[in-house]
């Protein structure tokens, strides 16, 4: 079985991205595999996406969120609250590393958690050298995971490109 870990920026970020675009690029990685898990974090875009892919492919997938739902969808959309809520009850298994209370360390926690349990990484990264999806791939490079970005220098590229450095 391979696993693949998700990492990724918000939907503001990459405007010009839909899902069904980001789920061409995952059919060619996935290429007609029946032994896959995917790992995601729960948050807006990627990780919505990539939980929304395995769902309607049948894939089996873990949800790894850094506080609970109440606490992580505070500031979203009823409609984004549910979706999280519905991933969480369609997951094969649900971690929650802190379920009460806030504490942003988390997300790094949560994005190392990831790393540490799948073979592959699927990234959306625009080439920001900081913040959780840079730091997410400087874990998963130093932890030697292959890492597949779907933008360069922030566009799409209509194909996965390897990530061998920041």
């Amino acid at each position: 079985m391979a696993t693949i870990a998700f990492t990724g920026h918000r939907p503001k970020d990459i405007p010009n991205l839909s899902f069904a675009q980001f789920a061409f690029a995952l059919d060619q990685l996935c290429d007609g595999r029946d032994d896959l898990h995917f790992v995601t974090g729960g948050a807006l875009g990627t990780d919505s996406w990539a939980a929304e892919y395995a769902i309607s492919r049948g894939i089996p997938f873990t949800l790894v969120l850094p506080f609970a739902i109440e606490t992580m969808t505070k500031f979203w959309t009823p409609r984004d609250t549910q979706t999280l809520e519905l991933h969480a009850t369609k997951a094969v298994k649900t971690i929650v590393l802190q379920p009460v209370g806030y504490d942003v360390s988390k997300y790094n926690l949560r994005n190392k958690a990831m790393v540490d349990l799948a073979d592959v990484v699927f990234a959306v990264w625009t080439g920001k050298p900081s913040g959780g999806t840079a730091n997410c791939i400087r874990y998963a490079l130093a932890q030697g995971r292959p890492i597949f970005n779907l933008l360069i220098d922030g566009a799409l590229t209509g194909k996965l490109r390897p990530i061998r450095s920041i």
